[in-house]
C-alpha cells in the first residue's frame, strides 16, 4: 500500500512537491552519460508543468512518471505520486 492519503489539498499537493524535489535532488546525485540528465530534468519540469495546469491531463502524467521510474532511484518517489494522485 502506498502512502497514507489526505483529503486536504494544501497537504496534498505539498506532500507532492516535496516528492518532486527529492526527484530533483535524486536526478542531481545520480552520474548520467551525455545529456541524459538533461532529458530528466526536462522531463521533471515538464511534469511539474502538467501538475501545475488548471486541466491535469492525467495520461499525460502517468506517461512522464513512466520515464521518470525508468531509474530505480526515481522509483518510489513516482509511486507516491502516482498513489497521491489515484493514478
Amino acid at each position: 500500500m502506498g502512502p497514507e492519503k489526505t483529503n486536504k489539498p494544501t497537504t496534498k499537493w505539498k506532500q507532492i512537491a516535496s516528492w518532486m524535489q527529492d526527484i530533483h535532488d535524486q536526478i542531481d546525485a545520480i552520474n548520467f552519460e551525455g545529456n541524459e540528465k538533461h532529458d530528466y530534468y526536462r522531463i521533471l519540469d515538464k511534469l511539474r508543468q502538467e501538475l501545475m495546469s488548471l486541466t491535469i491531463d492525467k495520461a499525460h502524467i502517468r506517461a512522464l512518471l513512466l520515464f521518470l521510474e525508468q531509474l530505480p532511484e526515481l522509483r518510489g518517489n513516482c509511486e507516491r505520486i502516482k498513489y497521491s494522485l489515484d493514478l
